[in-house]
């Protein structure tokens, strides 16, 4: 997750605010993921496309400019999966020869090359080739998985959040410790999450809020099991500083802060420490953001929950809701069903299965992606930038 970002090209801008092209419109996403600020997303060529905040170079085009349109990454072509978190991104390129390119923000070496210097551009993050199956980020640190499972982290590790038995940060790949071999991992502010071949949550790093889930406020540098959950957990979702999943017999559940209601179960204030259902949702997808969290539900719609205050549970307000509302304004899902959430700080975003991406929220950065920087309390369509 990460922070604002939003200042780009003022005469590029002015066109596209304005009615985009058609041709424009007809183009797609396959993929879209969300930063703290920004977005990245991969287009239907397999090009990796990124708006919102600029500010440390995570729009990847040799510059530290804001972009309120999609636009292509320098260099970035053939990739098949974008990733975006705090102020840095990254691109992977999947296959028989994998490789992780990553630029933005590297104060903590959050970028994996070794260094701790900003990137404007890609740059192939050091170690040796591997078969990655995928990466995440977090605010200051970032993990990969191998097809095989292995995960491997970087960057700042002040609360164990790389997992690998230390407090030591890392300016490259490292294993975890124990042979932790994980289907899923995502990376929140200060701690990570994953789900090993059974389904079981496990978390790591910093526990304030009560992150970790494990029934404590106690760091580990090393996977704890999350209270509340059986083996079998479907999909999981990690914030900034809460996370939820979608339990095996496919309830939302979270666990975590819930300052704004971003739990679900109806109630606001002191941190939750073990997984806990949001009442009456039987979720298909799951996503967890800044303060709020959102699902797709059966039937194709989409429900947020949590802080409000830009709008980001978009429907049509800026009250905060500690149980799930709908979100008003996307596609009829009959025609064009949601397949996609991803959130950031204070906005949010989803993803039909045509490939149309629509954002709502906080705008300050350009980060919904239509062309301009007003915040939106319903969703818009993000346009194509050239």
């Amino acid at each position: 997750m990460k922070q604002p970002i939003c200042v780009f090209w003022a005469m590029v801008c002015a066109v596209f605010i304005g009615a985009a092209p058609a041709a424009a419109q007809e183009r797609g996403f396959q993929q879209v993921d969300a930063g703290m600020d920004h977005v990245c997303g991969v287009d239907e060529t397999g090009r990796i496309r990124c708006w919102g905040d600029g500010e440390y170079g995570q729009m990847g085009r040799n510059l530290r400019a804001d972009s309120p349109v999609p636009r292509p990454v320098n260099g970035m072509r053939f990739r098949t999966q974008a990733l975006s978190g705090g102020f840095s991104s990254c691109g992977v390129q999947l296959g028989p020869r994998t490789r992780i390119d990553c630029w933005g923000d590297n104060n903590d070496g959050q970028l994996g090359d070794g260094t701790t210097t900003q990137r404007i551009a890609p740059v192939q993050i050091d170690g040796p080739r591997r078969r990655y199956g995928g990466v995440t980020m977090g605010e200051g640190h970032a993990c990969a998985w191998t097809t095989t499972g292995r995960v491997l982290c970087w960057g700042n590790n002040a609360n164990g959040q790389l997992g690998d038995g230390t407090t030591t940060n890392r300016l490259t790949p490292t294993p975890m410790a124990g042979g932790f071999r994980a289907a899923d991992v995502q990376a929140g502010f200060l701690f990570t999450c994953g789900l090993n071949s059974r389904g079981v949550a496990l978390c790591w790093g910093y526990n304030g809020f009560g992150a970790l889930g494990d029934g404590t406020a106690d760091p580990s540098s090393s996977p704890v099991r999350v209270n509340g959950l059986r083996p079998g957990v479907q999909a999981l979702a990690v914030g900034s500083l809460h996370s939820c999943v979608i339990d095996r017999n496919g309830n939302a559940a979270c666990w975590g802060d819930n300052s704004a209601g971003q739990i679900g179960n109806g109630q606001t204030g002191g941190p939750v420490r073990r997984a806990t259902r949001v009442p009456g949702l039987r979720p298909t997808v799951i996503a967890a953001g800044g303060g709020h969290s959102c699902a797709v539900v059966e039937g194709g719609e989409v429900m947020c929950w949590g802080l409000n205050t830009h709008g980001q549970l978009g429907d049509g307000t800026t009250v905060d809701s500690p149980s799930p509302v709908a979100v008003a304004g996307l596609p009829d899902p009959s025609s064009d069903a949601i397949v996609r959430l991803t959130l950031g700080d204070e906005f949010s975003c989803a993803l039909t299965a045509l490939g149309q991406a629509y954002c709502w929220g906080e705008n300050a950065d350009g980060q919904l992606g239509n062309g301009t920087f007003d915040d939106s309390a319903s969703p818009v369509r993000v346009r194509y930038g050239f």
